[in-house]
């Protein structure tokens, strides 16, 4: 709403015509809201509530944007990681080794016992008759623990 005074001037009332402004407070004050009876000081106040408002708007959409921009990087990011896989795996498949690799382990184990077998001190005779005994003695021992565990006595 305009001021008493300009729409005085608008429509070119003289001051003789027009009424006090007491005789306006009636009617016009109450068209015009608050607007016109606030300081400048308050004005002032609403205006930077007003700008507030606005920039506290403004920084959401742009924290909602950049939201939406590292969803859209985050994605395109796997997405590029996965072709990167893909495209490797054509040029050079992996392959599993793990059954080559234990045949490698058996075949050295092989190759260590034989040559030991062949650069050992003892002659073959010996030496079988050195293996055979450990054998039995391993073997009584596990059958004298197995003889306790089956009685339930302890032959210490």
């Amino acid at each position: 709403m305009e001021h008493p005074r300009r729409l005085c001037l608008k429509y070119k009332v003289s001051g003789n015509d027009m009424p006090s402004l007491d005789a306006y407070a009636g009617w016009v004050m109450p068209l015009m809201g608050d607007e016109f009876r606030r300081t400048n000081k308050e004005r002032k106040g609403l205006i930077l509530m007003k700008l507030n408002n606005v920039v506290r708007s403004i920084l959401k959409t742009a924290v909602y944007i950049m939201d939406a921009t590292a969803e859209q990087v985050d994605r395109t990011s796997q997405r590029a990681v996965e072709i990167a896989h893909d495209a490797k795996e054509a040029v050079a498949p992996s392959t599993n080794y793990t059954l080559r690799n234990m045949l490698s382990f058996a075949a050295g184990i092989g190759v260590g016992v034989g040559a030991g077998l062949l650069l050992a001190p003892a002659s073959g005779a010996e030496f079988r008759s050195s293996i055979s005994n450990k054998v039995h003695e391993i073997g009584n021992t596990v059958k004298g623990k197995a003889e306790t565990y089956a009685t339930g006595t302890d032959l210490r």
